[in-house]
């Protein structure tokens, strides 16, 4: 499944091509955020990046359909919240108050879960548009975090 492949392309970047985990940067959108805290959890990267991730999929679902049970009926759990409780490198939050998937909450509160040190950009637009919206900021905040706290 999905965390199979991650723990396989984790191995693959510093066992078999043989780069320090403490300078990886672990990036993951949506979904691809849930997956790479779960990575930043179990090993020891150097930053981790979460961009318009939820904080679980059971959550995520009962904001989508608050008249099912879906807590019981999920199959997967995507727990980003629970990983962010054992991630001890510096994590970059960033999610929009316009995102039509994803509420702007969930972003909000994995920045609150995460340690120090941290940091939130307020992107613009929707769950997809935002990166582009505001491209330049977004790079230029995010390459200066990066310069902060990855260590040479």
């Amino acid at each position: 499944g999905t965390y199979v492949d991650a723990d396989a392309a984790w191995l693959y970047l510093t066992d078999m091509r043989g780069i320090e985990p403490g300078k990886v940067v672990l990036f993951g959108e949506s979904l691809g955020g849930a997956i790479a805290a779960r990575l930043a959890a179990y090993y020891s990267p150097a930053i981790l990046v979460l961009a318009s991730t939820f904080t679980s999929v059971p959550e995520l679902a009962e904001t989508i359909y608050p008249f099912l049970p879906v807590r019981w009926i999920a199959r997967f759990d995507y727990n980003t919240l629970e990983y962010l409780k054992s991630v001890t490198c510096p994590v970059f939050v960033t999610h929009s108050p316009d995102d039509e998937i994803v509420p702007f909450s969930h972003g909000q509160r994995l920045f609150h879960v995460a340690a120090e040190p941290k940091q939130f950009l307020t992107l613009s637009d929707g769950h997809n548009e935002g990166f582009i919206a505001m491209r330049d900021e977004w790079i230029d905040v995010l390459k200066t975090f990066i310069h902060n706290h990855l260590k040479p």
